[in-house]
Parts: C-alpha cells; sequence; structure tokens
C-alpha cells in the first residue's frame, strides 16, 4: 500500500506531478535543451541532471522547503534513459546535447532510490520496447476495453507518432517515425505552442487563433488547421501543390510554404500508414474501430474535422475521436492503485517494427497524397 505517493509522468519535455487526491501540485517545463537548428528541426533532448534536480525541488516545495522523503514515488519515463538518469546521472555524458547512455536499457518494470530523498522508492511503469515508452503503456491502461472483435486506437503524435491498435485478446503498437513538423520543427514559420503561436485557422469564414496578443508562428494544431482548411477550399490540390507561389499568407509574417506542405505530407502519410499497418495485420477495418483516444500536447487540441480533410485522421474514425488528454499521467495515477492492469496489457502487446515492414513502405507511398 502507498501511504503517501506522489506521481510523476516523465518524459523528454516536461515532469508533471499530481498529489495523492489527484489535485496538481506542480508543472516543470524547463528540462529540455534546445539542440541544432531550423534546417532539423526542435531536437529536444531531457537534460537529466537538471531534471533530476527539479524532481527534488519539487517534492521539497510541497513540504515547506524542507528536507522531504516520501514512502513511493510512481513514474511513468518515456523511455528507460530518463528514469535512470534520475537515479544514476552519472552515467550519462551530455555532448552538445546529446545523451548517451552507457548501461543496457531494460524494458521491464524498474525501481530504484534518489539519495537526496533517503529510503524513498521509486518505481517506473514498464516500457514496452524502444520507442514505444512507459507512457504508451500507462495510457493504454486508462483505454476502455473493446467490445467482442472490436478494437481501440490510441494515437499519441510527436516526432515519433505511437500508435497502439487496443484488441480483447492483444494489443498491436508502432512507432511512425512522423518528424519534428507536429512540434513545429522543420516548418518555415513553425514553433512549439508558447506565446504567439496560431493555434487554430478557419477560412470561411475568416479566423486566426493564437496564444497572447501578436501571432509569430504555427504550432502543431495551428498547421493541421491551416492545411485542412486550405485543403477543404483546394487552395492546396489532392498532390499538395499550393496555389500561392509566395506561400499562403496566414497573419503578419505567418506565411505557410510549398516546403512546409510537403512537411506535413510526409508527416500525416507516416501516421496513417502506421494506422493502416496495424489494422492490417490485426485483419481489421476501420469499420471495427470503435474508438479513438488522441493522447499527448498536439492530439488533445486537435480539431478532427481539419485533421480529416489534411488526411491524417481516415474519415471513418472521425466520428469516434476522442481526447485522452494526458493518457499518460492518468495511467500513472491508475497505477498507483492497481499495478496489476498495466502490467497485464503489457504482456499482451506486441511491438510491429515499420521500418522493417514492406507493406508500411508500399502505404506510405499511397498515402503521400491528399485524397
Amino acid at each position: 500500500k502507498f501511504l503517501l505517493v506522489r506521481i510523476f509522468c516523465v518524459d523528454s519535455t516536461d515532469i508533471s506531478a499530481l498529489a495523492q487526491d489527484c489535485y496538481p501540485v506542480g508543472d516543470l517545463h524547463d528540462l529540455i535543451e534546445l539542440v541544432g537548428d531550423k534546417e532539423y528541426g526542435f531536437s529536444l533532448f531531457c537534460k537529466s541532471l537538471h531534471c533530476r534536480h527539479q524532481l527534488i525541488d519539487l517534492l521539497r516545495s510541497q513540504n515547506g522547503g524542507g528536507f522531504v522523503e516520501y514512502e513511493d514515488l510512481i513514474v511513468a519515463v518515456q523511455h528507460l534513459e530518463y528514469f535512470d538518469s534520475l537515479l544514476h546521472p552519472d552515467r550519462y555524458i551530455l555532448d552538445f546535447g546529446v545523451q548517451i547512455y552507457l548501461q543496457p536499457v531494460f524494458l521491464g518494470k524498474r525501481e530504484g532510490k534518489i539519495s537526496e530523498l533517503g529510503q524513498t522508492t521509486v518505481v517506473s511503469l514498464p516500457c514496452i520496447s524502444s520507442y514505444i515508452g512507459a507512457d504508451i503503456a500507462a495510457g493504454i491502461a486508462t483505454c476502455l476495453p473493446p467490445k467482442k472483435n472490436k478494437f481501440s486506437l490510441l494515437i499519441d503524435l510527436g516526432t515519433n507518432a505511437e500508435i497502439a491498435l487496443i484488441g480483447n485478446d492483444e494489443i498491436l503498437t508502432a512507432s511512425a517515425a512522423a518528424g519534428p513538423c507536429f512540434e513545429g520543427g522543420n516548418i518555415s514559420c513553425g514553433m512549439p505552442a508558447t506565446e504567439g503561436a496560431v493555434t487554430a485557422f478557419s477560412l470561411n469564414p475568416r479566423r486566426v487563433s493564437f496564444i497572447g496578443t501578436t501571432p509569430r508562428g504555427l504550432c502543431g494544431t495551428g498547421l493541421i488547421d491551416v492545411i485542412g482548411q486550405l485543403r477543404k477550399n483546394n487552395v492546396i490540390d489532392e498532390t499538395g501543390f499550393l496555389s500561392f507561389e509566395q506561400g499562403y499568407p496566414i497573419a503578419p509574417s505567418v506565411v505557410l510554404t510549398q516546403d512546409d506542405v510537403r512537411q506535413f505530407q510526409l508527416a500525416k502519410s507516416a501516421v496513417r500508414s502506421g494506422i493502416d499497418v496495424l489494422l492490417r495485420e490485426a485483419n481489421a477495418s476501420y469499420e471495427d474501430v470503435e474508438k479513438v483516444y488522441l493522447a499527448g500536447g498536439v492530439s488533445t487540441g486537435i480539431n478532427v474535422e481539419n485533421a480529416v480533410y489534411a488526411g491524417l485522421i481516415p474519415a471513418p474514425l472521425a466520428p469516434v475521436c476522442a481526447s485522452a488528454k494526458n493518457s499518460a499521467l492518468a495511467g500513472t495515477v491508475l497505477y498507483s492503485h492497481d499495478p496489476e492492469k498495466t502490467d497485464k496489457a503489457v504482456e499482451k502487446t506486441k511491438y510491429i517494427d515499420l521500418a522493417t515492414s514492406p507493406l508500411f513502405a508500399d502505404l506510405f507511398i499511397k498515402n503521400i497524397n491528399f485524397k
């Protein structure tokens, strides 16, 4: 039994924390180092040592700033390197922002201690594969089981778009290399969902929604909206050709270019093709999917209708799409009360490697165009 639990969801961009009663107690965001440049997009790397210190500081702040010791911590990590970096930061070399891990990575549930927290036990949820982390395992556990002979989909959009097809007897997972455009990378006016980011767009009537007072660029949801609306109104044709030679003006200094459209086509084709591969692997069709859970920061703010026009979400799945919000954090909370549910889900999970799938390669070419 957990006498007092602090629950964390750790990934490459932030730590979220919940108290035992599930009220938010803090969000830590400055845990990343920005490396690379516009050409290669926004590459995010967890700063292990900083992450560890921020976690400890957050725990202490909940105890009036003094030393604190909790009975247990439950941690959902995107990759187990992040978990071990909390326990053993000396195992990492940070070289120009790139993590070099010096020990083998294990996929099973891990436990350890953070010296600054005394006898506190830190537990990591199990990972599924090298590219399907414990955040997805936690998310799967929050999804309602489908009816007999039906399926549910969990989609977490990002540079690696994780997809899980949840059936009664088996869960198929895959990681589609979508690239950084959903986070604003490789897009001429791309940016994270921060001050100045265009988050939503409508052409008829024309409406531009953005964070703050002045639009400065496109975040993931804004990019999906713009491309969806332009495709709906034939400003972008089926091949992805943009009819504005100098780019389509969205706001002053915010312009969607032809190359931006091509970058999006690569990303959306990877996601669509990943979904299609899992369905074929399960001998299922779109009609067999009774629920689609959209998880993660981009997925939770997505306009499903525009995502369909943009070719990201198959039209038959649009009516059953629902936001799972922060499913990783919710699943970590669930794990603290019922770890067996997550462990059983992971046991019946099968990872499909899209990189070696001839079917994925064929579907990727097929899904490049807009329909």
